[in-house]
């Protein structure tokens, strides 16, 4: 579930994703935040790590870092979550119940997605099934009971300035997740603010994680 690279970050690789593509998709969200908490906290054992989650990545590394809380397993010494409404704003949505051409129209509202790629079929009918169970899997999650509680590690929100799909509210509220230190840094760009300009997220995630260290000691 881990895959690994010299420089010490690591991406999280769910279920019928990229190379386990093999594997059946999962919309159990409980299921694989639950994955998540156990794969970090073996795969990391002693050794501090911090969760960056973007979109719904966010609620699944909140609910990673809350299970490994709960259950005394290793977490995270950092939460970071980007673009995704806190647990107490989460809006209704069923777009993964739109008709292929309504789904298609709304990938192309949210960014992210070459409207070229979009007009390929053979494409569309291999990854278009796995987003749209994304979709599904977060649409459908429903906040873990006390949600608030669980955590005490510092929490951070990113937030693109004209992203439309979560609010600067929205993601204050983050702050309540944690009984740590909370703060919010802003992008610029939507949704997807991090492909306009990836050294400024990376230089914003190493500050981040230097200034969280600097305070543990």
């Amino acid at each position: 579930m881990i895959d690994g690279t010299a420089r010490g970050y690591y991406s999280i690789c769910y279920p019928g994703h990229e190379n386990r593509i093999s594997e059946p998709l999962v919309d159990d969200f409980s299921f694989v935040a639950e994955g998540i908490a156990k794969a970090a906290s073996a795969y990391f054992e002693d050794r501090p790590f911090a969760y960056f989650g973007h979109s719904m990545g966010a609620s699944l590394a909140h609910e990673a870092a809350r299970i490994a809380a709960l259950d005394k397993l290793h977490g995270p010494s950092h939460l970071i979550v980007s673009s995704r409404e806190a647990p107490s704003s989460i809006r209704e949505a069923h777009v993964h119940l739109y008709d292929d051409a309504e789904f298609r129209e709304e990938l192309l509202r949210v960014g992210g997605i070459s409207p070229e790629v979009l007009e390929i079929d053979e494409l569309c009918d291999i990854f278009l099934p796995i987003i749209r169970n994304d979709y599904k899997l977060i649409e459908e999650y429903v906040p873990t009971e006390n949600y608030e509680m669980g955590i005490d590690c510092p929490v951070t929100a990113f937030l693109g300035k004209d992203d439309p799909e979560a609010l600067e509210n929205e993601m204050r509220d983050w702050a309540n997740v944690t009984t740590g230190f909370f703060e919010m840094r802003h992008f610029q760009g939507g949704h997807f603010y991090f492909m306009d300009d990836v050294s400024q997220v990376a230089t914003a995630l190493v500050e981040t994680l230097h200034n969280n260290r600097q305070s543990s000691v």
